[in-house]
Formats: C-alpha cells, sequence, structure tokens
C-alpha cells in the first residue's frame, strides 16, 4: 500500500468509494453515524485538496481509503 497526497484528479474515484462505503455501513453496523450523500461526499474529499490536507491510500492503483490530516492550531 502507498500513501500519496490527494489531487483533483482523485475526488471522482473518491466519490465512489465514499458512496460504497456509506452503503455498506448503512445495511451494517454504522459506529461513525455516516450517511450516504451527507458525510463523507465528493466535496469533503474536495475541500480537503483545495486545504492540501487530503491523503489517499492505494493497494495497487486503486484508492481504497482516505484521510484528512489537520495541524492543530492551539
Amino acid at each position: 500500500m502507498k500513501i500519496e497526497k490527494g489531487t483533483k484528479y482523485n475526488t471522482v474515484e473518491i466519490e465512489s468509494l465514499y458512496n460504497d462505503l456509506n452503503d455498506y455501513l448503512d445495511s451494517h453496523i454504522n459506529y461513525p453515524g455516516w450517511k450516504k450523500g451527507v458525510y463523507p461526499v465528493k466535496e469533503t474529499a474536495m475541500n480537503g485538496v483545495q486545504e492540501g490536507n487530503l491523503y489517499v491510500i492505494r493497494d495497487a492503483k486503486q484508492i481504497v481509503g482516505t484521510v484528512i490530516l489537520r495541524q492543530n492550531k492551539d
């Protein structure tokens, strides 16, 4: 697996990942309480790319996860 900074070119694939994840969570125990169309959504990824804090996790060439890392400003 490889972790790399997300780009605007990743957002369509990330949106698909988020939708698939939320479909899974809808039919299983949904610990984070995420909802399809609410969070996470494509705009979540786009904002992370614009802020420079979205990273994608790849297995081979496929994105299998994302993370947004924000610096604590305290």
